[in-house]
């Protein structure tokens, strides 16, 4: 057995909380992420892990609901982004106990504990600073709908800029580190006694609901 073993990996970062990027939880859609690994082989079953990932996260929700911002049908028109940083450690287990011999490709498991930190930031002014107003027609105006002055509204078009600091915005000052349990699963693929690589997906479960500056009822 060769220890340490040093891994390095990208993935895509996708956030499932109430302000997502796709109503269909596609796992493909999102931000690029990286992740660095040292792992250790503590039997012939399991393996530890510790690794860090690092990238950014993001949801942008459009819905045309009305003219009601503070709807409870959430998500409404909200977008945010965030740097993440996150360090963890787990344990994986390969299944040996069940398969008769060696093969090239095994199943594997993992559960870890992790910390991580986040600055979530939204897009909610154009590059002059004209805040946006969301219309019940898709369009994105410089007043709001109900305004009494509409003859002199301007079309705008998001810029993906995000420039304004959420927590801040809410004047909520809930804490940006947090911890999660890191749930693994997928395929170990042996290349050669020195390498092999792994695909597969991690579910997250944080103990915050702040990432995206909305809480379910708040």
């Amino acid at each position: 057995a060769f220890k340490p073993v040093i891994g390095f990996g990208q993935g895509v970062l996708t956030y499932m909380g109430d302000v997502r990027d796709n109503y269909n939880v596609n796992p493909f859609a999102g931000r690029y992420g990286t992740k660095v690994t040292i792992s250790r082989n503590i039997s012939k079953y399991f393996d530890f892990n510790l690794f860090v990932i690092f990238g950014n996260l993001t949801g942008n929700s459009r819905t045309y609901s009305g003219l009601n911002p503070y709807s409870t049908n959430y998500p409404q028109n909200l977008n945010f982004e965030t740097n993440l940083f996150i360090g963890g450690v787990n344990l994986s287990y390969n299944f040996k106990h069940f398969l008769l011999r060696e093969r090239p490709i095994t199943p594997f498991v993992s559960i870890g504990a992790e910390t991580f930190e986040f600055s979530s930031k939204g897009d909610l002014t154009d590059a002059v600073g004209r805040t946006y107003h969301f219309w019940s027609n898709g369009e994105i105006r410089n007043v709001p709908e109900a305004s009494n002055d509409i003859s002199q509204s301007v079309l705008l078009q998001r810029d993906y800029s995000y420039e304004t600091d959420l927590r801040e915005l809410s004047g909520e000052k809930y804490s940006q580190f947090a911890f999660s349990v890191p749930v693994d699963i997928g395929l170990e693929v042996i290349i050669s006694n020195r390498m092999k690589m792994r695909i597969g997906n991690t579910f997250h479960f944080t103990n915050t609901d702040y990432i995206d500056d909305i809480k379910e009822k708040n």
